[in-house]
């Protein structure tokens, strides 16, 4: 949520007030400016902390299960300044504790003799089979398979930097001149084995189809292929291996060759290593796990995101209500406040205060809290500068406002200031007593009507400023039962009377008019047409489709920028920060447009009231391996089937009735008819509805 600075009103209020207005913009620029470095400098000093500590708290081995208030034994520091770098020390070991157990895990799984090319696959090249992430996901509970794939893929980039790493398994950064005798052999081995796994499935009644096809491309590599290997350089763990499997196509034939030159380059590396090492190898790393690993702030990435301030305590870094105070003043439409607790500090004054804390890095990158003020020294401008059409005006009136909040805050001025100031501002009068500045907290409306209904502020977090306003954001932590967190749509029609739909399928397809639709049975599967709810809702998806399709045209033009300016960082830094916000906005849209797609879900739900709720598992849908118009559909649709399923589950938690959602497999449910199974006839000119060419019987192609 943001905030918006409280502008004292007696610093303008003498000022001429046709300015007041350009007077409250340039306090509110200042404000934001002073509170944000502060909140900046705050969270160098955690991120220095973590950065500083993190990489020993192997060796002091604290307990997870711990509260992060014991991490100052290790770090040494009072609560004050350290509270938010505790909490994420705890937590990022915590999770450095969850990777090694699941590495090990790994380890294990793949050091079965079953799943031997499995591991000589993941020493050489670091990939791993889809199956096996599959596997590994519902063993670990994980719902994404890719994370795990990319994640044994990053353990295998760690691992190699080690001492006792073998060197005949090669790094990211080597390449290998292989013989032909060596690709021969290892070819040859590939297909024996290949040909015993194809025996053994034949003979259990298993699917062979796609190890016969990955046999016969290692086949025609050996074939035809062998010629251009021995003339290449190759690393199967970079782009090099991918660029040589596309090149193999003028050699062996239009197909996909990665994954069999994968194979043939893992077993090259296999063998000059000698296979009688693998499990000795392996051991060793479950034994070397904690050492192997990343721990955690080890990275020496320059630029990485500062973390946010969590606001443990009402007293320390932004003074303010306790959670409870602060939801009974929200819940009374009371304004909220967050005081800046002491003046604004120059870099140097916090530099000596916690150099022993901060990195190099970070104390180079130290702000003073206080802006610099435009330097005007002379009177460039006739009537003090007092005139919104004058060329200088704004750069006056900032610098009067500037030395006019440095008193009001109670800060010393320089001997030049005080010049400037007994010249240009002699009469204006500080206020006896140092005053504070205050963010006011713009609460949303989301976050408004789930404390009305009860949920408690448990938690609040304060991120540094990422952008040159210097806005200043706050994250709200709420804590409460279901029914205070959970705010369903609002409906004010009633549920159709005595519904004999039993069954409630919806499709989700590209973003228009026809974004999700609809198709209901009775409990004698007879079809029963349902109309869309509300007819504005698709025109609104329709118009967020039109916008997605502007982004990415925007995308496009700035990559093609970015690969034309090249090495030019002035202007590919800009291009590349307007590029975040474009996929940021992306982002946004199909966020949007999957708010109001669960939202026609649920209006349909409730007013048919039907038993079961059917729905396409679209998980692990993409474009790849799709082309024209087919991977544009993919590309413009929503596709996290997942979440709006979980989502609606959510809405209907809270309340006496909840339907059963029941995932469906894509495959062919739009060409096999429901009732008797036979294949639905579809044209271009009647795509939503076909013939049956077993029963004859006109059916729609989304139930």
């Amino acid at each position: 949520m943001g905030t918006t600075p409280v502008i004292p009103i007696e610093i303008y209020e003498d000022l001429d007030e046709k300015i007041h207005r350009h007077a409250r913009y340039s306090l509110s620029g200042l404000i934001n400016q002073i509170i944000g470095n502060y909140i900046e400098n705050q969270s160098r000093i955690v991120c220095s902390i973590c950065e500083n500590f993190g990489k020993t708290l192997p060796k002091h081995s604290p307990d997870p299960k711990q509260h992060y208030g014991n991490y100052r034994h290790i770090t040494k520091t009072s609560a004050n300044i350290a509270d938010s770098a505790h909490a994420y020390l705890a937590w990022s070991y915590s999770q450095f504790l969850t990777q090694i157990e699941k590495f090990r895990d790994f380890l294990v799984y793949i050091g079965t003799p079953t799943f031997q090319n499995v591991s000589h696959t993941w020493l050489a090249t670091g990939f791993i089979p889809r199956w096996v992430a599959v596997r590994l996901a519902s063993r670990w509970r994980i719902k994404d398979w890719t994370w795990v794939k990319n994640m044994a893929r990053g353990w295998r980039n760690t691992i190699e930097n080690h001492v006792y790493w073998p060197p005949s398994l090669g790094s990211r950064k080597n390449l290998h001149k292989i013989s032909s005798y060596e690709w021969s052999h290892a070819g040859i081995t590939l297909l024996e084995e290949f040909d015993y796994i194809l025996s053994q499935r034949t003979l259990q009644g298993k699917s062979t189809q796609k190890l016969a096809v990955l046999w016969r491309k290692i086949a025609q590599i050996l074939h035809s292929g062998l010629n251009y290997l021995c003339s290449i350089e190759i690393n199967g763990l970079s782009s090099n291996q991918k660029m040589h499997a596309t090149a193999l196509q003028d050699h062996c034939g239009k197909r996909n060759y990665r994954s069999a030159l994968g194979l043939l380059y893992a077993e090259v590396m296999i063998q000059k290593l000698d296979p009688a090492h693998i499990s000795p190898l392996l051991h060793q790393l479950q034994t070397e796990a904690e050492n192997l690993l990343t721990t955690p702030f080890s990275s020496d990435h320059a630029n990485k995101q500062l973390p946010a301030i969590i606001l443990t305590s009402p007293k320390y870094i932004l003074t303010r209500l306790n959670g409870k105070e602060m939801s009974a003043e929200i819940q009374a439409d009371s304004p909220v406040f967050f005081t800046l607790p002491r003046r604004p500090t120059p870099a140097t004054s916090l530099l000596s205060s916690y150099q022993h804390l901060l990195t190099s890095i970070h104390q180079e990158r130290l702000r003073n809290e206080f802006p610099k003020l435009p330097e005007i020294t002379t009177r460039e401008i006739a009537d003090r500068g007092l005139h919104p059409g004058d060329q200088h005006f704004r750069k006056f009136l900032r610098r009067l406002l500037g030395m006019r909040l440095k008193q009001w805050l109670g800060m010393k001025l320089s001997p030049p200031e005080l010049n400037w100031v007994k010249s240009f501002d002699p009469f204006w009068k500080k206020p006896p007593k140092a005053q504070k500045l205050k963010l006011e907290l713009k609460v949303h409306t989301k976050v408004l009507e789930k404390i009305k209904k009860g949920a408690v502020i448990d938690q609040i977090l304060i991120h540094p400023p990422r952008t040159a306003a210097k806005h200043t954001l706050a994250v709200l932590q709420l804590s409460g039962t279901r029914s205070h967190l959970i705010s369903p749509p609002q409906i004010s029609t009633p549920p159709v009377s005595a519904s004999q739909v039993f069954v409630l399928g919806y499709d989700l397809n590209r973003l228009s008019s026809q974004a999700v639709t609809f198709g209901a049975l009775d409990k004698h599967k007879i079809e029963i047409p349902i109309k869309p709810h509300h007819i504005s809702k698709m025109k609104e998806i329709t118009r967020i489709n039109r916008s997605l399709k502007t982004c990415d045209i925007a995308v496009s033009y700035i990559q093609q920028a970015l690969h034309r300016y090249g090495s030019d960082s002035r202007r590919t830094g800009k291009l590349a920060l307007e590029l975040r916000l474009l996929h940021r906005r992306r982002k946004n849209l199909k966020h949007e447009a999957e708010m109001h797609i669960a939202q026609e879900i649920y209006f349909q739900i409730h007013e048919f009231s039907p038993t079961i709720v059917a729905y396409e598992n679209l998980q692990g849908l993409s474009t790849r391996g799709k082309r024209g118009k087919l991977a544009k559909i993919v590309n413009y649709m929503c596709k996290r089937s997942d979440a709006l399923a979980n989502r609606i589950s959510d809405w209907y938690s809270i309340q006496n009735y909840a339907p059963k959602l029941i995932p469906v497999d894509p495959q062919n449910t739009s060409k096999i008819h429901f009732g008797c199974g036979g294949v639905i006839q579809r044209t271009i000119q009647s795509w939503d509805r076909g013939t049956c060419n077993r029963c004859g019987t006109m059916v729609n192609t989304q139930i």
